[in-house]
């Protein structure tokens, strides 16, 4: 190897990773010009992964937010049949893997809101 450039990954909160570019010998060694090209590139490429990774977060919560939704709603007409007038709340378990969000007690059924939910996941 002649040239080795490695260029940081980062975002303003954290790093991400290095892009690790090489040269052989019989290669011209790197520039000034190309590591600007480089950290460049290294800047955008990083913002793309930040993007991926709020937005997996945003659609994450946001479906949780309609599970719980869609539990409240399935809970509040339970009691309506029942003719429960009990507006005590009742001991709810929280999302498994995520917030500490309030979820009904009994077990939801397999498809909530058109998105599965395996039984290795479901709580009692």
């Amino acid at each position: 190897m002649a040239s080795v450039m490695c260029v940081l990954l980062r975002t303003p909160r954290k790093i991400l990773g290095v892009l690790h570019l090489d040269r052989s010998p019989w290669q011209k060694p790197f520039t000034m010009e190309e590591l600007r090209l480089a950290d460049a590139l290294a800047a955008n490429v990083s913002a793309g992964i930040e993007c991926a990774q709020l937005l997996r977060k945003q659609r994450d919560l946001f479906l949780d937010t309609i599970t719980i939704l869609a539990q409240a709603v399935e809970l509040r007409a339970d009691q309506r049949r029942s003719g429960s007038n009990d507006s005590a709340p009742r001991a709810l378990s929280p999302c498994p893997g995520r917030s500490k969000a309030m979820l009904r007690t009994r077990p939801p059924s397999r498809s909530t809101m058109g998105r599965q939910v395996p039984r290795s996941k479901v709580r009692p």
